[in-house]
């Protein structure tokens, strides 16, 4: 995959790549000649990198398989150890490319962003017209959304039934998600409540076979009177 992010240098705030009007042959430039200038167009991706992105601490490479009805139709390995962001979009200048199995992806759709000296891996959805699912839920757009190996991305929020494509994120057990550890005395607590909600369950309903075991006694000596 073409690292177009790093090629686009992201690291400034001024428009990732511009193209300026041509001039006439001969001609001055367009404010000279009394023109007005036309505007430039944005070749690459409007991003820019945040201040924490870099390098990750990750010993292995990370990899994005794209899923179209069951199927895996690509896999796309991603350099961690060369780059720290990647572009995923329709356009064939991206690090992973939706063309052909998710029509519903911009040309720029979102970016896959290392922290530097950390495993972590954050999801910037560009503004995408149809947006980002993370999980099944929508991404806020041009935010950073912090992603684990093993979930998975969807390329279209507003219409969900509509995408086509599910991408999940490959990649090493240090970046997924850290199991919460088991508090003991907290479980046994629970366990204790639990157990003594079923104590308290079994005693009213013994109560209540009782009394109507004491109603149907008095009802048969009333009928033998």
């Amino acid at each position: 995959a073409r690292q177009v992010l790093r090629n686009f240098q992201m690291a400034t705030s001024a428009p990732l790549s511009q193209t300026g009007p041509r001039h006439r042959d001969g001609g001055g430039t367009p404010e000279q000649e009394g023109r007005v200038p036309t505007p430039a167009k944005k070749s690459g991706p409007d991003y820019k990198k945040p201040e924490w992105a870099g390098k990750a601490s990750l010993l292995e490479h990370l990899a994005v398989e794209l899923i179209v009805r069951g199927d895996v139709k690509r896999r796309v390995e991603l350099d961690v150890q060369e780059h720290d962001a990647f572009l995923f979009g329709r356009a064939p200048m991206c690090d992973v490319v939706l063309e052909g199995l998710e029509q519903q992806a911009s040309r720029f759709h979102c970016v896959l962003q290392c922290k530097k000296g950390c495993p972590e891996l954050y999801l910037y959805d560009l503004g995408s017209t149809h947006g980002t699912m993370l999980n099944g839920r929508p991404v806020e757009p041009r935010t950073f959304q912090l992603v684990r190996v093993g979930e998975q991305l969807q390329f279209c929020s507003d219409q969900p039934r509509n995408s086509s494509c599910l991408a999940v994120i490959c990649g090493p057990e240090e970046a997924m998600e850290e199991e919460r550890e088991v508090d003991l005395a907290e479980f046994r607590q629970q366990t204790a409540k639990e157990h003594a909600e079923r104590e308290r369950a079994m005693q009213a309903d013994l109560e209540k076979r009782k009394q109507a075991k004491r109603k149907r006694l008095g009802t048969e000596a009333l009928a033998k009177r």
